[in-house]
């Protein structure tokens, strides 16, 4: 689709270890990363620190990356996001087709009941169909 990698495999199997001071920054009293903490965060931000870093690259995973239903996000995303350096070298276009194929198999096993994952892919694939589609029935009616 042309969505460029980092290059670095994100892996949100590691194990939440030596991430207490984030933790203790990001998750709330459930054990979760809120979504409106996230955004009062970005909203309240006056310079582009690793803070900001991280809080917009949650915010963008939990609403564009890879929502799921709910309005909180896991404690492990925060591991990959520890050394904000790196967060342009993560293969985010990889993981978040990866996480819809995912939110497709769930939802057709009847394990979900939406499509978790990052459902601008499907737009982009319908578009792309749709536009395809269209292009050939004007130029079959044009000429």
């Amino acid at each position: 689709m042309g969505i460029k990698d980092g290059g670095v495999d994100i892996d949100v199997d590691l194990g939440i270890d030596n991430i207490d001071k984030l933790r203790d920054e990001y998750l709330d009293d459930s054990g979760y990363i809120k979504l409106k903490t996230l955004e009062s965060k970005l909203v309240n931000q006056r310079e582009v620190n690793d803070d900001f870093k991280r809080s917009f690259v949650l915010f963008a995973i939990a609403t564009i990356i890879f929502p799921k239903s709910g309005l909180n996000l896991a404690p492990y995303y925060l591991v990959f996001l520890k050394d904000t350096s790196a967060i342009n070298k993560k293969n985010w276009a990889t993981w978040a087709f990866k996480g819809l194929v995912e939110g497709i198999q769930k939802f057709k096993a009847g394990q979900h009941k939406v499509v978790n994952g990052c459902v601008l892919f499907l737009e982009v694939i319908f578009f792309k169909m749709i536009s395809s589609i269209l292009l050939c029935y004007f130029f079959f009616t044009l000429f």
